[in-house]
């Protein structure tokens, strides 16, 4: 974030001013503490009462907590760099938002679970 930021967000004109490391790192920081929570708070709360089910409505519901995890990162993404007053076009941003919303629409269509895929992953990768 901090090279696109810096690369193609930061104006040029007069001011060779650039997105300090830093910075970007508490950005970050700020923006992965709802996703954190939700992932490893929310959702093995919610694991057997609905996500690992094999039905649509598991899918959506568990697809639903992935979703709003990374939307509230992109969105305060957003607001920690829309701050700086020489970053043009933050708003940019939050096109990332249609992207996420097409695959939570296309994973609830091919009932495709991402939290279940992940704890497979992970159960593959512990050996059980």
């Amino acid at each position: 974030m901090l090279v696109c930021m810096t690369l193609f967000l930061a104006r040029r004109e007069n001011n060779p001013a650039s997105v300090e490391f830093g910075y970007s790192f508490d950005v970050h920081c700020n923006a992965f503490f709802p996703v954190l929570v939700i992932m490893h708070v929310v959702q093995p709360l919610c694991w057997h009462i609905f996500i690992d089910t094999d039905t649509r409505l598991a899918t959506f519901l568990g697809n639903a907590l992935w979703v709003v995890a990374i939307v509230s990162y992109i969105y305060i993404t957003f607001l920690g760099y829309a701050a700086l007053p020489f970053i043009r076009g933050s708003e940019k941003i939050l096109y990332l938002i249609a992207v996420v919303a097409f695959a939570f629409v296309m994973s609830v269509v091919m009932n495709a679970n991402w939290g279940r895929h992940l704890i497979n992953f992970y159960r593959i990768r512990i050996g059980e």
